[in-house]
């Protein structure tokens, strides 16, 4: 009776093991695309800086 609880505990853990993996397989996933989404962003942000800088320079051109 003993040996049998042990397996079923045994299987159990490794049931657990495989999930707790593939949860946290997704959760690097998850990270790496907010990464590539704050790296867009950021490349974003940059163009938008020059943006802002060339229409002040015109700005200051008509004054």
């Amino acid at each position: 009776m003993l040996n049998i609880i042990l397996v079923l505990l045994f299987i159990l853990f490794f049931i657990l093991m495989f999930f707790n993996y593939k949860y946290q397989k997704a959760q690097v996933e998850l990270l790496e695309q907010n990464k590539k989404t704050l790296e867009l962003s950021i490349k974003i942000l940059e163009l938008n800086i020059k943006k802002i800088k060339l229409l002040e320079k015109r700005i200051k051109e008509k004054q």
